[in-house]
């Protein structure tokens, strides 16, 4: 599991933003959005890069990229 940090969420269209950029790159994959605290938890099989540049090409921005067991 990775855990992003991402500047300029800042509503529920943000969140279906970002959760639709990640599912492009998998649709199987599990994203919690944390919108006050500004994470996404994300499960995926997709290369976290992928993930990365799907998100950054929305107009977002990571700040951390933490790796969870």
């Amino acid at each position: 599991m990775f855990v992003l940090g991402v500047e300029g969420m800042s509503c529920q269209n943000c969140v279906r933003h970002v959760t639709a950029a990640i599912m492009a790159q998998d649709a199987k994959a599990r994203v919690e959005v944390k919108l006050t605290d500004k994470l996404v938890h994300i499960e995926s099989k997709a290369p976290l890069e992928k993930i990365r540049r799907a998100i950054e090409n929305d107009g977002y921005r990571i700040t951390t990229i933490e790796q969870r067991p």
